[in-house]
């Protein structure tokens, strides 16, 4: 049979892009690959072969389907009748070109790039036969022949995409924007001259020229009543690893404080926790409490909660947790238990001794099902509820747990799926990897 996709096919991944919620760091939304591949980006196919493949293609609701996303094709090769499975090419290829997109400094080798290279290769061999020999492009020749030759001469190919060019261009576009001007390449050479002097003159004298913050040291760092009628405010400052509380932090009322110092000292972890931030149970009663709705996590991600009341279409409040003994964190392992942290609000502990502030989310956990490890995982019976602390120890151990701020590394991408499809009332939530 020929390899088409047919109108099931389209009908259940036009119905799961409908399910998506993307995150912030994800500059476009997800657009339907069936309706509008035509006009995508080389971000939009980086995504999709990252993230949103997973979903799309997966094929547990389809296993039952005559019509399934990723058949089994047959064609006669050399005069013999072969099978070729459309769903192992695949996995041929993204496997592959993750490889070479993302840079992984733990397993960046000699070896893991030739099974790149002999993943992409049968992967081609097996296009040649499937799609006939007007698959065979240029570019595709140039993948398999040179990219193993160019990443072991020059390093890891994720260096040398064009991808630099686009973040390239953002940062024009960020000085022309708000202006209308007759020729924009003589404000954006005169705004990027200035910016580059300035930056070279506050390296060559750092006492002359500097920032709004060295000038006023102490602006970020003091409680600041800015309306009387209002709670104190607090400005977080960016700690070493680089993480920041953002916007105004308000003093916890009685509840929201009563939940994050009984979760820090109902949990498991509590002597761990404690014994790294030394915040005694003592020094705890005697902190301050401010809470915060957003985080910038190392610099390179702002991670939302669900009291950011603004994040309706990019809810970047679900990240990913473990739960092993003696801190195992195996997927693979039975004993440990995979968690979808939901987080209500961030929370800066202060204490009132020579004690170092710790930066925490507070969260709900819903205990989760993998169906493919660290990439797509399902909640079932997902929703918003308050449980006694009875119910939520036998269901999801913690109602309340205080993850901390930096420590929060797999960001998840939401997919909610209603009852058009076989699993009513699932949250799909799919593992996206570190920008």
């Amino acid at each position: 049979m020929d390899y088409t996709i047919l109108g099931p096919q389209r009908k259940i991944m036009a119905q799961r892009a409908s399910h998506i919620i993307t995150t912030n760091d994800l500059n476009r939304p997800y657009r339907d690959i069936v309706k509008h591949r035509g006009t995508w980006t080389m971000e939009d196919w980086l995504h999709w072969l990252d993230s949103y493949s997973v979903y799309i293609l997966h094929e547990e609701d389809s296993l039952q389907s005559s019509t399934p996303l990723m058949p089994v094709v047959q064609r006669v090769v050399d005069g013999i009748t072969k099978s070729f499975n459309i769903k192992v090419m695949w996995n041929n290829l993204r496997t592959a070109l993750l490889h070479y997109f993302r840079y992984d400094p733990s397993d960046f080798s000699a070896d893991a790039n030739n099974h790149a290279a002999g993943l992409l290769k049968s992967f081609s061999i097996a296009a040649e036969h499937v799609f006939g020999i007007q698959f065979c492009t240029y570019n595709l020749h140039i993948l398999v022949c040179r990219l193993r030759e160019q990443e072991n001469a020059r390093g890891h190919v994720a260096f040398a995409t064009e991808f630099w060019v686009e973040r390239g261009m953002q940062m024009m576009k960020s000085i022309v924007k708000y202006r209308s001007p007759t020729v924009p390449e003589l404000v954006l050479a005169g705004g990027y001259l200035a910016s580059l002097w300035l930056t070279h003159l506050k390296a060559a004298h750092p006492e002359t020229f500097r920032t709004f913050d060295e000038w006023v040291p102490g602006y970020r760092a003091d409680n600041i009543q800015l309306n009387p009628s209002k709670r104190d405010v607090f400005l977080d400052e960016e700690d070493s690893e680089g993480s920041q509380l953002l916007g105004q932090g308000y003093i916890a009322d009685a509840e929201q404080r009563s939940h994050i110092l009984g979760g820090i000292l109902r949990t498991e972890e509590t002597e761990d926790f404690m014994a790294r931030t030394n915040l005694l149970p003592s020094v705890l009663q005697d902190s301050d409490i401010y809470i915060f709705k957003r985080a910038l996590k190392r610099r390179d991600e702002v991670v939302l909660s669900v009291d950011y009341a603004r994040a309706t279409k990019r809810q970047s409040y679900h990240f990913k947790c473990m739960y092993g003994p003696g801190g195992m964190v195996s997927e693979s392992d039975p004993r440990v238990s995979i968690f979808i942290g939901e987080i209500l609000f961030f929370a800066l502990i202060r204490p009132r001794c020579d004690v170092a502030p710790v930066k925490v989310a507070v969260c709900n956990l819903h205990r989760a099902e993998v169906l493919r490890p660290k990439e797509l995982y399902r909640v079932k019976d997902y929703s918003r509820r308050d449980a006694t602390v009875n119910e939520v120890r036998q269901e999801i151990l913690l109602n309340y747990f205080p993850k901390e701020v930096g420590m929060i590394d797999s960001k998840v991408i939401r997919c909610r799926v209603n009852n058009e499809l076989s699993f009513p009332h699932i949250c799909y939530l799919l593992s996206a990897s570190d920008q």
